[in-house]
């Protein structure tokens, strides 16, 4: 196979974690965007956001950014509130994690870790083993070339998984 998936392995999570059921969208990152903007290096085109030294956000030059932010009038925006963000580096997920947990002490939001993707992803403990997170029909769950999609499409638009978590 192109991808080796192989070997397989357990692996045991040993504590609850919550996942977001939507990836996070250009709207909620333009929104953290904004909050720091103040303490950021913004350079417009193509756009690129530097903040605590640390590259957290760029646009190809080339790129229409249909799934990402735009910086308009001292303002970030969002291009398409219901899709993904693009473009966000690393650091700029550690960034929003950090930010979106200071903006809401009943959480501590963070990436999940591989296992736990995987975990969410294969439907958990209500998996029907599916091929695909959520079915064996790769055009019920994800925007793909099968479907004539050559863009990211909108968070929530296809089948969600067994735990009800979409684009995973």
């Amino acid at each position: 196979s192109k991808y080796n998936t192989s070997p397989e392995h357990e692996v045991t999570l040993t504590k609850p974690f919550e996942i977001g059921k939507y990836e996070v969208s250009s709207k909620e990152f333009a929104d953290f965007l904004n909050a720091i903007k103040a303490d950021a290096e913004i350079t417009e085109s193509p756009l690129a956001v530097k903040y605590q030294d640390m590259h957290i956000y760029r646009t190809p030059s080339s790129s229409s950014n249909a799934n990402g932010v735009k910086y308009e009038n001292g303002t970030f925006k969002e291009v398409d509130k219901k899709k993904p963000v693009t473009g966000v580096t690393y650091y700029g997920t550690l960034a929003y994690c950090e930010w979106k947990s200071s903006a809401d002490a009943s959480y501590d939001y963070r990436m999940p870790t591989e296992a736990e993707w995987e975990w969410a992803a294969k439907g958990a403990d209500k998996s029907q083993n599916y091929i695909y997170s959520g079915s064996n029909t790769v055009t019920e769950v994800a925007h793909c070339k099968t479907n004539n999609s050559t863009a990211i499409g909108r968070s929530g638009e296809k089948y969600p998984n067994e735990l009800g978590i979409y684009d995973m």
